[in-house]
């Protein structure tokens, strides 16, 4: 016999009034989100913090960065936002590391550049991060 427990969930629409983004990507973990957006120019990118105060999203930092043109992804865990940017460096891609360093301050402490080898193209295509374990895959 198998007993199946009846799972409901609450979809919240939120408005971030991010204005016009461009291509903006999202990640969440529990009660931090970051949102990742162009700012309309090609090598400027905003990166904007959240937190979930009594079910409401509040900006918490916004940091405007210079970051290489193309595409991007993101991922959060915790106090660590990982930014992949694939088409960095000629197609060999990086990552940019920020991290929550006092409460609410978010600083970007590192870019972390792929080696260039025909094994490794557009490394930061894909992106996971768990605690202190991060993940960065290939276009291969």
């Amino acid at each position: 016999t198998s007993r199946v427990n009846k799972v409901t969930s609450e979809v919240q629409i939120v408005d971030l009034e991010l204005g016009n983004p461009s291509n903006p990507k999202v990640a969440v973990d529990g009660r931090n989100m970051v949102v990742v957006t162009r700012d309309g120019s090609a090598s400027s990118v905003d990166v904007l913090f959240f937190k979930l105060n009594d079910n409401v999203w509040e900006r918490d930092y916004a940091i405007s960065e210079k970051y290489p043109s193309g595409e991007y992804r993101v991922a959060i865990s915790g106090k660590i936002v990982l930014v992949g940017l694939p088409n960095a460096h000629e197609g060999a891609g990086a990552v940019f590391i920020h991290e929550e360093r006092r409460s609410g301050i978010w600083e970007r402490v590192e870019e972390v550049l792929i080696p260039t080898t025909d094994a490794v193209r557009f490394a930061g295509q894909s992106i996971g991060l768990d605690g202190d374990l991060a993940c960065v895959g290939d276009i291969d």
